[in-house]
């Protein structure tokens, strides 16, 4: 339901089209496209965003956040900032393309982030997204490794969304909170702001 709002909001602002790089924010793109987009949006707006790796997966690919914030405005106090994170789910492809055309909005319309910091991971789970795109298109976990020694005792993977602090759900939920990296990787950022507002 949240990312069908975000999707319906971003196409009102009118922003499913094609980046100036070239890139087709209107397909479904593979992780390694994705990752050179954000490199070219960071080269052709310096001074908005920075490209920040908090990890990799367990395939090592890079967990790049986008920081988005007007640099030239400076501030004696901290902004107030937003996370978004999307793609927990490796076959929910939407997520991602749709954190994608979010970034290219805000960019389009610089006065959204004026007194805030926004930061956007836009794949949390590249390996599980991969693999769906490539091997199962249904797959939903990530691709750590069984660790029972037997992938018929039990299976690959880790359901994201099921593995932070809270007691959030008794089905999929790993023995140990945050025992996978993806979960762990966002915390030190997303904590370093007093007020914090998150969408995921």
């Amino acid at each position: 339901m949240r990312v069908v709002a975000l999707s319906a909001f971003l196409a009102i602002f009118g922003v499913f089209e094609t980046f100036g790089s070239g890139f087709d924010l209107n397909a479904y793109q593979g992780f390694d496209a994705i990752q050179e987009h954000l490199r070219n949006v960071e080269l052709m707006h310096p001074d908005l965003v920075e490209l920040i790796e908090i990890g990799s997966s367990h395939e090592n690919r890079s967990l790049t956040v986008v920081k988005l914030e007007d640099k030239s405005l400076k501030s004696q106090f901290r902004r107030p900032a937003l996370w978004i994170d999307a793609g927990i789910h490796a076959r929910e492809w939407i997520a991602v393309t749709t954190a994608l055309n979010l970034i290219d909005m805000i960019l389009k319309h610089p006065g959204i982030f004026k007194n805030l910091t926004i930061y956007v991971l836009p794949v949390v789970n590249p390996d599980g997204y991969e693999y769906s795109r490539t091997k199962d298109r249904f797959w939903r976990k990530n691709r750590r490794p069984a660790e029972c020694g037997n992938p018929y005792d039990c299976c690959q993977g880790v359901d994201l969304n099921r593995n932070f602090d809270s007691d959030w759900s008794h089905f999929s939920h790993p023995p140990q909170a945050r025992a996978v990296l993806r979960t762990q990787a966002h915390r030190p950022l997303a904590n370093q702001n007093p007020e914090q507002f998150a969408i995921s």
